[in-house]
């Protein structure tokens, strides 16, 4: 099954993989989305085993991380983005 990412869905993947570890309010105000909006899509990756909670002994400093899994996703997302700007680049010439 082939996953179709949205916009919002791959800025957050970029973010974590560009930052690491973050906390869903860091996320949150990095990328302009509402808290439910990002729990929302953190939830949906978690299934996917794209990103992993990290404890941090406090329930509500939720600390999450891309899993390798999720790394080589973004990582894709970002050369994804590389291609469609070099094709931009092109047709724009």
């Amino acid at each position: 099954m082939v996953k179709i990412f949205s916009e919002c869905e791959k800025a957050i993947l970029v973010v974590l993989l560009r930052n690491g570890e973050l906390y869903l309010t860091q996320i949150s105000q990095t990328l302009r989305m509402t808290y439910s909006h990002v729990v929302k899509i953190i939830n949906i990756f978690k299934k996917l085993e794209l990103v992993e909670l990290l404890e941090t002994g406090r329930k509500r400093e939720r600390v999450y991380k891309l899993t390798e899994k999720g790394e080589k996703v973004a990582q894709e997302v970002v050369d994804i983005k590389k291609i469609e700007k070099n094709i931009d680049e092109i047709i724009n010439v």
